[in-house]
C-alpha cells in the first residue's frame, strides 16, 4: 500500500513540475561564463594512513565517564 502511495506521489511531483516548468519558461539552467569545474585532490595512501593514525583527543567528560566505574545495583 506505501509502494502505491509512494509512486503516486511522485507521479504527481513530476506533473506539478512540468506544469510549473512550462508556465516559467524555464527550460534548463546555464553555469556564468567563466566557470570552471571543481577539482579535487586524488586520494593518497601517506594522506589516508595520517588520517587514520590521529587519534582524537578526548574532552573531560569524555575522560571522567572512562574513569568512571559504574556498578548496577541489585
Amino acid at each position: 500500500m506505501q509502494s502505491i502511495m509512494l509512486k503516486c506521489l511522485g507521479f504527481n511531483i513530476r506533473k506539478y513540475m512540468r506544469f510549473i516548468l512550462k508556465q516559467t519558461g524555464l527550460k534548463e539552467w546555464k553555469a556564468p561564463e567563466g566557470t570552471k569545474p571543481e577539482t579535487f585532490k586524488k586520494p593518497s595512501a601517506k594522506r589516508l594512513a595520517n588520517r587514520a593514525a590521529k587519534v582524537r583527543q578526548k574532552s573531560k567528560n569524555e575522560q571522567v565517564m572512562d574513569s568512571h566505574k559504574y556498578t548496577s545495583k541489585v
